[in-house]
């Protein structure tokens, strides 16, 4: 679902133009209908009830998908009306609370293999928020320091066996 929803957003950005008024409407329609059941696992679309980060934030699988949210969200701005409740609802936790599994010395508590899948996963959102200026997440200390966390935990022929039992090999 997480993949089907950041991918069809990517598409739908980059081949805006390419597109018939009847394709994006189909593409659109599709997006809108996957972003509300990820906007109700995540911030809740009411604004009265609790997301499932509100009550879970430490959920990796949650945050991937909030990401991609975010991300199908600025890819829609604009085009769907829900998209800046979407922004304005969920930047800000997201700007605040993530990672909740680190801290400001840059550290992850969840191991080599969900820090690797997981910072991937975030870069492109947060390199989107970057470029658009919209927020700085990597002015966060947790984000300027997580790289530390690669260079003791990871390596190309050894690597750390911590927490999800990923050998940090990086192949």
């Amino acid at each position: 679902y997480r993949e089907i929803v950041v991918n069809a957003a990517y598409a739908y950005d980059w081949t805006y133009n390419l597109m018939t008024e009847e394709e994006r409407t189909k593409v659109l329609d599709m997006l809108k209908i996957r972003m509300k059941v990820m906007a109700e696992i995540s911030i809740g679309v009411t604004g009265e009830e609790e997301g499932t980060l509100d009550k879970l934030p430490y959920g990796s699988h949650n945050w991937t998908a909030f990401g991609y949210f975010l991300l199908a969200a600025i890819a829609t701005l604009g085009e769907a009306e829900e998209s800046e409740e979407y922004l304005i609802r969920g930047l800000p936790f997201y700007a605040n609370v993530m990672a909740p599994w680190g801290g400001e010395d840059g550290g992850w508590s969840q191991g080599t293999g969900y820090w690797a899948a997981s910072m991937t996963r975030h870069h492109d959102l947060n390199f989107t928020l970057k470029i658009n200026n919209i927020v700085n997440v990597y002015d966060k200390a947790f984000f300027r320091n997580h790289i530390y966390y690669a260079l003791y935990n990871t390596g190309k022929n050894v690597g750390a066996s911590f927490g999800d039992g990923a050998s940090g090999k990086v192949t």
